[in-house]
């Protein structure tokens, strides 16, 4: 499909052409009937020229591309298509354009500089010292757009370049200081898949995965430099992503120990069923950070995760 055709015009014009269907725009995504089983709403054409019917409650999950050019029949004999994997493209393809043009500018070093004292003291005060503040760019930009539901704001905000296992910039988070209540104070590159944040370079077969960068750089610093071979891994997305985009960047690793925060038992069930190999350490009574901020020693640790079912 050349995607340079989709557009919204190609669109609306192809699937009446074909399908008699005036499907309506909902974002990046068009809705419309089915015209195989009639489901309400059911037929969804993505911005690639990829349609879906989704399944469930009797309807019938068709898949087919606008562009294959085939009438619809009742006889149609449409491909089965992994949808999870097409998604997947999409994100890589997605994270591959924005790297591109976000080295253009390359705003990290920028904001590292903007750090004062009072940024730099903040940083210390979540076990993040200064040496690793400047290893990993870590920084500070005064203005910051973010939209919510109460409406549109300007923050101060952390920046966070989120780093893959060759230390490459693969994405950017920012920590809002001092968001307003009801604001999410995490917020990710916008229209860019957030990424898992990478803190030790190299490949290894063993990880520590937990929740965010800043858990993944202070157990890389008070737990792998004694340690060795092991990675550490920050997962920054909200939830379960349905394609297995985030889980399939943690592939390459025989062994996971997944550390997440005291409240997500439920999510690291979850996690953990997706693939084999992972063992959870949820006996730590506290996030992990704040653990080590508290005393525990790398000895205890390492008991923890001895202990992990």
């Amino acid at each position: 499909m050349d995607t340079n055709l989709v557009t919204e015009s190609y669109v609306l014009q192809t699937a009446s052409r074909r399908w008699g269907l005036d499907p309506v725009r909902t974002g990046t995504e068009y809705h419309s009937p089915c015209p195989r089983c009639g489901g309400r709403d059911r037929l969804v054409i993505f911005e690639n020229g990829f349609v879906w019917c989704r399944p469930g409650n009797g309807h019938c999950g068709m898949t087919a591309w606008l562009d294959d050019d085939q009438p619809y029949t009742p006889d149609t004999n449409y491909p089965r298509v992994d949808l999870a994997h097409i998604r997947r493209q999409q994100k890589d393809e997605t994270l591959a354009a924005w790297q591109d043009g976000f080295k253009q500018g390359f705003f990290v070093r920028q904001w590292h500089e903007a750090m004062q004292e009072a940024q730099r003291a903040w940083y210390r005060k979540r076990g993040i010292e200064d040496w690793l503040q400047d290893y990993y760019e870590l920084g500070y930009m005064p203005e910051k757009w973010v939209s919510a539901k109460e409406g549109n704001y300007i923050l101060p905000a952390y920046t966070i370049p989120t780093r893959d296992s060759e230390f490459n910039i693969v994405g950017m988070q920012y920590r809002l200081a001092d968001p307003p209540k009801g604001v999410q104070k995490y917020r990710y590159e916008g229209g860019v898949p957030a990424h898992p944040f990478f803190a030790v370079t190299g490949e290894f077969e063993r990880a520590i995965v937990v929740e965010g960068a800043f858990k993944a750089i202070v157990v890389a610093d008070r737990y792998v430099a004694r340690e060795k071979h092991l990675q550490v891994v920050g997962l920054t997305f909200n939830g379960l992503d349905n394609d297995g985009w985030v889980m399939q960047k943690l592939e390459g690793f025989k062994s996971i120990w997944l550390i997440l925060d005291p409240d997500s038992t439920e999510q690291a069930r979850a996690i953990q069923k997706l693939r084999k190999g992972i063992k959870v350490v949820d006996n730590l009574g506290m996030k992990v950070d704040d653990a080590f901020l508290a005393g525990m020693t790398a000895n205890q640790f390492k008991n923890y995760c001895d202990q992990a079912r």
